[in-house]
């Protein structure tokens, strides 16, 4: 038997042992056992091993970065010594001027009224573009950036900083999350883009619950400009509805884009329509539309509308408010594999939050509606079905109908809502005795 401080000795033995064999290992192995470290949340524990493993873990622990900005952006957010292994970078804006912008909205949790790097609360004077812009270009492996703000403000990032951001030759995604895109209007001659990057993924997010305006008509401008430049080699786009500059869309051809998310108020337009017919290769279709009060539902492609659109690679379509005469579905490709037909937002959640003060409706579609539209649907492969209806008479044929159509569904969905009186889940659970069903 071991004493115990030979036993110490013992271990410390084959750790040095163990850990010496680690350092002879090649690159490529080393890099496998990082990432797995990694993996694990211990990859800063692991880099203080000693200086040999730090170097190697450099570029995993910085390829994703977040620079929180709480003061005016004055020099490179890193040291050069590590600008190389920058890859995913997100810049936080904690501007202090942006709760300015809750005095009027939100007047209760203002906590500042003052502005200090700015002399428009809609525009974010943190970031010098000059300094930005060189900053970026000296990231060679940089692919990535995101830019962020607080979830309520009305802060936006002017026009001169996303083109500092926009003109970085080797990004290739950019996302906008809650920050306005160029809510004040620009000269025309200096609204360009010099030199553009060759952007794949564009995503413009703002929180869908924001206090109303829900959008500046300068932000149209310029995305009509960000999207012109860049619709050859758009893979993947997401804009809040309000923004989205549909007229100057209309005439721009979208050949690579797979995946297209549009989010917010909709009072519906007929433009739609034309621009989806120019993104052949869509894959991923979501219309999350909010329905103002005083509108109604419009179909995405309307009966009295000739064309000839198709999408044969489209496997996701995702549509608020459906109506029975739309002949989106009609046109549906059989590699069509998730189909959600269902209110944006959901209607409980909408009214429990006292917050919210967009003015929204929810005209439900009955169950015969819903039964006239999936009986265009001819996808027999669909894998994935949502449906949101009210009872009616013919909801017992359109639960026939979900059988025999798609027998090949792997999970459904079901959001019904009852009418006063009426039985409880009798004619779902007859067809479907292990679905889960949402009825109110």
């Amino acid at each position: 038997m071991y004493s115990q401080r030979e036993l110490s000795t013992v271990c410390i033995h084959d750790f040095l042992q163990t850990f010496c064999s680690i350092l002879q290992l090649n690159h490529d192995v080393l890099t496998i056992i990082i990432e797995e470290v990694f993996a694990c949340d211990a990859l800063l524990q692991f880099s203080m091993t000693c200086k040999y493993l730090r170097q190697c873990s450099m570029p995993m622990l910085f390829r994703t970065s977040v620079v929180t900005q709480t003061a005016p952006l004055s020099e490179k957010p890193f040291p050069n010594s590590l600008l190389n292994y920058v890859q995913n970078l997100t810049l936080q804006d904690v501007c202090p001027d942006w709760n300015a912008t809750l005095v009027v909205t939100y007047p209760r949790n203002a906590k500042h009224t003052v502005l200090r790097y700015t002399e428009d609360p809609l525009v974010c004077g943190m970031y010098d573009s000059i300094v930005l812009g060189d900053s970026l270009r000296a990231m060679p492996n940089l692919h990535s950036m995101t830019t962020m703000c607080g979830d309520e403000a009305h802060h936006g990032l002017p026009w001169h900083v996303l083109q500092a951001i926009l003109t970085v030759p080797h990004l290739r995604q950019f996302t906008c999350h809650r920050h306005l895109f160029s809510p004040r209007a620009v000269p025309s001659q200096q609204l360009i883009l010099d030199s553009p990057t060759q952007l794949t993924s564009f995503r413009y997010m703002l929180n869908t619950y924001r206090s109303v305006p829900r959008c500046y008509e300068p932000e149209k401008d310029a995305l009509a400009v960000v999207l012109g430049t860049h619709h050859g080699t758009l893979e993947q786009l997401w804009l809040p509805a309000e923004s989205t500059p549909l007229q100057a869309m209309l005439h721009l051809e979208w050949p690579l884009l797979r995946e297209l998310r549009l989010r917010g108020e909709f009072r519906g337009s007929s433009q739609l329509i034309h621009v989806l017919g120019n993104m052949p290769k869509l894959r991923l279709l979501k219309l999350d539309f909010a329905l103002p009060r005083g509108a109604y539902p419009r179909p995405v492609w309307p009966e009295d509308l000739p064309a000839n659109y198709a999408w044969p690679e489209l496997e996701d379509l995702q549509v608020s408010f459906p109506c029975a005469d739309d002949q989106l579905y009609i046109r549906l490709p059989p590699t069509l594999r998730r189909l959600s037909l269902r209110f944006f937002p959901h209607r409980v959640i909408h009214s429990w939050c006292t917050r919210w003060r967009a003015d929204w409706q929810f005209p439900s579609p009955s169950a015969g509606q819903m039964l006239r539209i999936l009986r265009r649907v001819g996808c027999p492969d669909l894998q994935h079905l949502e449906v949101e209806y009210f009872q009616d008479d013919e909801e017992e044929q359109l639960i026939q109908e979900i059988v025999s159509a798609f027998p090949r569904l792997t999970s459904l969905k079901i959001i019904r809502y009852r009418q006063q009186e009426s039985p409880e889940l009798d004619v779902v659970n007859r067809s479907f005795p292990s679905v889960l069903v949402c009825g109110r």
